[in-house]
């Protein structure tokens, strides 16, 4: 988990970012005559004002004291149990824990050597074997432009994404290098 946070986060977190801005230009269909949330939004501060929160500072402390988890259970009068409940049918499971992402690496000096020998890695664009990356490895001797995911637990449905080459392909590579490398050095 510690490697994957460590590749890719930021790149995840920026591709988010990036498919919100693209989200709200969106045209919406329906009674909202295809304007974007953004038509939406500036349409509404035209015609309203644009919203500014001025709290003072004992207004601040009051919000806060009533959103704290040791507060009873009332935020801005709003019955929390009420609306979880009212909301329980959307939930489909428990929360799943979350992996602890724990750094594999005794000392800094462990982990400064690792980086150092992924860019190394990186610039000589080096391809281990064994990672499904090298284009004998591959059934069509090609890399995948679609891939099949078959969720839920029966795997009746199909869901048939496209992995663009130029998108997909440097990552694989970056984590067939990284995860080689971390077996290589935590072996040893």
């Amino acid at each position: 988990m510690w490697l994957l946070h460590s590749l890719f986060l930021d790149a995840i977190n920026a591709d988010c970012a990036q498919f919100c801005v693209d989200w709200n230009a969106k045209p919406i269909t329906g009674q909202v005559n295809h304007r974007s949330p953004n038509d939406l939004r500036f349409i509404g501060q035209t015609a309203n004002g644009v919203y500014v929160e001025n709290l003072t500072e004992e207004q601040s402390n009051i919000l806060a004291h009533y959103l704290e988890p040791a507060a009873p259970d009332i935020a801005n009068g709003i019955e929390v149990e009420a609306v979880a409940q009212d909301n329980e049918h959307n939930f489909n499971h428990e929360a799943v824990d979350v992996p602890e992402s724990e750094d594999p690496f005794a000392t800094m000096e462990e982990e400064q050597v690792f980086w150092a020998t992924l860019a190394i890695l990186q610039e000589e664009q080096f391809i281990p074997e064994g990672y499904g990356l090298l284009v004998e490895e591959s059934e069509d001797e090609a890399y995948p432009v679609v891939e099949i995911l078959q969720p839920g637990r029966r795997g009746r449905q199909e869901i048939t994404i496209s992995l663009p080459e130029h998108v997909w392909r440097p990552r694989a590579e970056l984590w067939g290098r990284a995860i080689d490398l971390l077996v290589q050095l935590t072996e040893q």
